[in-house]
């Protein structure tokens, strides 16, 4: 059976070719009985002194931790130090994990990247003309949460769906979502424009 990883990093400092390193590494060691932590920890300090890794690193297997260690500093102005329970804002690093469930759900045929967001959230302006690929590649129009002026607010505070959803909704669409809305014929959705 294979091990489960999790793995939490701070966004900033960890590149996507440690992540990968990272996660081959664990999945390796978490499937070899008696895993060996202090291999995994050698591995992985090489990053941390070189400034590429500061986030905390969970292996599993089989439901039972194998290794967990937490490396650099979350804080850096205070220089607080990273622990197991640190919780870390990945913002976008999310986002190859949510398209790759996406397209999950689109390969078993529970959805379709054609279909329209106005069925999962209907309320939204326009969200009858936006799709699933849409806003899989970032051509939705929508408004992006990141550029509000109350985005460092945003960030304080536990957020959900729902709670996104109201905070964009209302707000001024973006071009592409205006020429979408009230374009005569089909929209050539690759165009930024």
């Amino acid at each position: 059976m294979p091990a489960w990883l999790t793995l939490r990093t701070a966004a900033r400092r960890l590149r996507p070719p440690t992540i990968a390193a990272a996660i081959g590494l664990c999945s390796v060691a978490g499937a070899q009985e008696g895993s060996n932590s202090a291999a995994i920890d050698a591995y992985l300090q090489t990053y941390v002194d070189s400034g590429n890794l500061s986030g905390t690193v969970l292996v599993e297997k089989s439901g039972t931790v194998v290794f967990e260690k937490a490396y650099g500093v979350a804080g850096r102005e205070r220089r607080t130090r990273n622990t197991p329970a640190t919780r870390y804002h990945v913002a976008s690093v999310s986002m190859q994990f949510t398209a790759a469930a996406v397209l999950r759900l689109v390969e078993s045929g529970k959805i379709s990247l054609d279909q329209s967001v106005a069925e999962f959230a209907p309320g939204i302006t326009g969200a009858d003309k936006i799709t699933i690929r849409d806003l899989l590649i970032e051509r939705s129009g929508l408004p992006d949460i990141n550029s509000f002026p109350d985005y460092s607010g945003v960030l304080q505070q536990h957020q959900t769906p729902a709670g996104l959803v109201a905070k964009i909704n209302g707000r001024a669409p973006g071009f592409r979502l205006i020429r979408a809305l009230f374009a005569k014929g089909p929209v050539d959705r690759r165009s930024s424009q």
